[in-house]
């Protein structure tokens, strides 16, 4: 079986000491010079660069979060303000399965028209044109997809925030 490893002659090994004596091209020296600085310089901007990008995202986490508490308590303030709890009920029932009688009265009318014009509930035959005892409003009244986004979002939000007035969520 051939030996391809590489041989060296006797020839060879002086080449390679003559070589090893001769001094370097002024070019290589100067390279070697410059580029060992140069490499530390470049490691050194690189870690400040890491730390920089850390304290960057360190404050913008902070800045999100901030913003995020900020955006929560608009969103609560409107989820507070945007319906009162009369009409909240009304969502909620006719977001409900069950039945949702309703006595239309002066107050119910004024509700459901304030639902309808803030576009949370659908009133096809008008709200004059109900009944003055409703047995069941779904069959008159539909919730829109803005309305049942609200009382899922409502949901999210911490019970405590959504109280309404006074402590205990009593007005």
């Amino acid at each position: 079986m051939p030996d391809n490893s590489p041989q060296f002659s006797h020839d060879s090994a002086f080449l390679l000491a003559d070589l090893a004596n001769t001094p370097l091209p002024w070019w290589q020296v100067a390279t070697g010079i410059l580029g060992i600085p140069a490499a530390v310089i470049a490691l050194v901007y690189s870690y400040v660069l890491i730390q920089k990008t850390r304290a960057e995202t360190a404050k913008l986490k902070k800045d999100l979060s901030t913003q995020k508490d900020e955006l929560n308590d608009v969103t609560v303030f409107l989820f507070k303000t945007l319906i009162n709890e009369a009409e909240l009920r009304h969502l909620e029932g006719l977001a409900s399965p069950d039945p949702y009688p309703l006595e239309k009265d002066g107050f119910a009318e004024q509700q459901l028209g304030r639902l309808r014009t803030s576009r949370l509930i659908t009133v096809p035959s008008g709200i004059t044109k109900l009944p003055e005892h409703i047995r069941d409003l779904h069959e008159h009244a539909a919730l829109t997809k803005a309305a049942r986004y609200y009382l899922e979002r409502r949901k999210t939000l911490p019970v405590e925030s959504l109280s309404w007035g006074v402590p205990g969520g009593q007005s």
